[in-house]
């Protein structure tokens, strides 16, 4: 133990300014890419994998002073080195609070599970490695795979969300796919796909989107992160089949990447909705206008959102066909 601490302590500017890097890394959002869910996925993939290469790195500059330790030693540097690690992530994720930067329990596991791929992938890499057994090595290079694999899934579903919703263009959303409820979040209301053979006899499409409202402020549904690109396209469309007995109204609000916040920085309408069906259409001109200080930047059209007041708990509506027309 006293020569892993010597061995720290002779690295500890290096282990500095890696703590510093990651700090730095974790205070700056990820931008790569258009989408922001994307980004997002991306930048949560980057915890795992970073730390996986922190670990590996550590153990490459630390190991070779331990070749002629006992067995037991370089067992304790692997540990430590782990240990470490993880509480290089914990700091992290406790410095971003103080950034207005969300801590996560997820980040952490990442940065936990990446730390011990590292050391699996090192251990078993590495021709000082201290475990002989060839059969043992080959399982723990496997587990380490493995274990950053796992990591990646989300990142993998996300990025083929984004692909196909790219290419499913004019059509927004058709809920055909379960791609699609990657862009689909409820607030104080219940989502389904249903069928449409009971409401929607003559719609070419086989699904809808259900949604029920519920007791709570502005409940409805957003659809973020959508095909971003509307400047192509003349109108937005969508169809709505009512449940109910009665007419109310409902709000629908679209805004690009640009959005403040303002309710005068986006697009804003209140809909009718009549019992059954129900089709709006606006104008991709109107839309883009309504903002009051700047004109809505059509490449990069963001979220959607359909909802309504306290006063609509209970309704129900089937969504579908939302679409770009030309």
């Amino acid at each position: 133990m006293n020569q892993i601490l010597l061995q720290l302590k002779k690295t500890s500017p290096l282990l500095g300014c890696v703590f510093l890097i990651i700090i730095i890394l974790h205070l700056f959002p990820v931008n790569f890419f258009q989408s922001y869910i994307l980004n997002s996925a991306f930048e949560n993939l980057l915890h795992p994998y970073g730390f996986a290469c922190v670990a590996a790195f550590l153990l490459y500059i630390l190991y070779p002073s331990f070749q002629q330790s006992p067995r037991k030693h370089k067992t304790i540097l692997l540990v430590s080195t782990t240990i470490l690690c993880s509480a290089i992530g914990l700091a992290s994720e406790i410095i971003q609070c103080f950034f207005d930067r969300d801590a996560s329990l997820d980040d952490l596991l990442n940065d936990t599970l990446g730390s011990v791929a590292g050391t699996l992938l090192f251990i078993s890499i590495t021709r000082y490695s201290f475990i002989r057994n060839k059969l043992l090595r080959l399982v723990m290079l496997f587990t380490g795979i493995l274990v950053l694999s796992y990591t990646s899934v989300t990142f993998t579903k996300v990025s083929f969300a984004v692909y196909y919703r790219n290419h499913q263009y004019p059509t927004l959303f058709g809920f055909e796919k379960q791609w699609e409820q990657t862009f689909i979040d409820a607030k104080h209301s219940t989502v389904s796909t249903v069928s449409n053979d009971t409401f929607w006899e003559d719609n070419k499409s086989s699904h809808s989107l259900r949604v029920d409202l519920h007791d709570g402020e502005y409940p409805g549904v957003s659809f973020s992160d959508v095909y971003s690109n509307w400047s192509k396209a003349d109108t937005f469309s969508f169809a709505l089949y009512s449940l109910s007995d009665s007419s109310y109204s409902l709000f629908i609000r679209i805004n690009d990447s640009n959005h403040n916040n303002e309710y005068t920085d986006r697009f804003n309408a209140r809909i009718q909705v009549n019992p059954g069906k129900n089709h709006y259409t606006f104008a991709i001109y109107d839309i883009a206008k309504s903002l009051k200080t700047r004109t809505m930047n059509l490449n990069k059209v963001e979220t959607i959102l359909l909802f309504g007041h306290k006063n609509n708990s209970g309704k129900s509506i089937l969504l579908d066909s939302i679409r770009l027309n030309r």
